[in-house]
């Protein structure tokens, strides 16, 4: 797979090593910057990415993973060379607005997290080696730092145009 791939190359590590995370996200670029659609396999990612192109509110860069980094005090995302069944892998730095994480739902509401499960969502969303220490006090940083600068949603959701419309009307703000 290319999962295993990426740990016998050490790519995942070498990212690490300079800042550089990889997040199990569908990354939609938008008016408002980028926004990662993140959340368990089957959760509605892909689904939700393809409202935001279908309703012309933004363009799927990477299906599947983002790259997230610090350039110049602010928070950026990118494609990555790995989408997962999706195909879509494009390189299309932009300002990083928003994760949210998605979970299916009769109705389309937008909770904010609390700092806990903010830290949380992203430590479990960002790809690294288990079994390094060190990888795993950076990537609790990363989590914790990345939580107190970028608004980190909870989309309970249809998979609708009305979920697009929420989210885009709080991205407005």
């Amino acid at each position: 797979s290319m999962q295993e791939i990426f740990r016998h190359a050490e790519l995942i590590n070498i990212l690490i090593s300079r800042d550089i995370w990889v997040m199990h996200a569908c990354y939609v670029k938008t008016a408002y910057g980028a926004v990662l659609f993140t959340g368990n396999s089957g959760a509605g990612k892909s689904t939700q990415g393809s409202l935001w192109e279908r309703y012309g509110c933004g363009e799927v860069i990477n299906g599947d993973r983002a790259l997230v980094y610090l350039e110049d005090d602010r928070y950026k995302a990118n494609g990555f060379v790995y989408s997962g069944s999706s195909g879509i892998c494009k390189n299309a730095p932009s300002l990083l607005r928003a994760v949210v994480l998605v979970n299916q739902s009769e109705k389309n509401e937008i909770i904010h997290m609390k700092p806990s499960q903010a830290v949380r969502t992203v430590f479990l969303q960002s790809v690294s080696c288990p079994y390094r220490e060190t990888e795993l006090r950076k990537k609790l940083e990363f989590a914790e730092k990345l939580s107190e600068s970028i608004e980190i949603l909870q989309l309970n959701c249809k998979p609708d145009e009305g979920a697009v419309r929420i989210l885009e009307k709080y991205l407005q703000k």
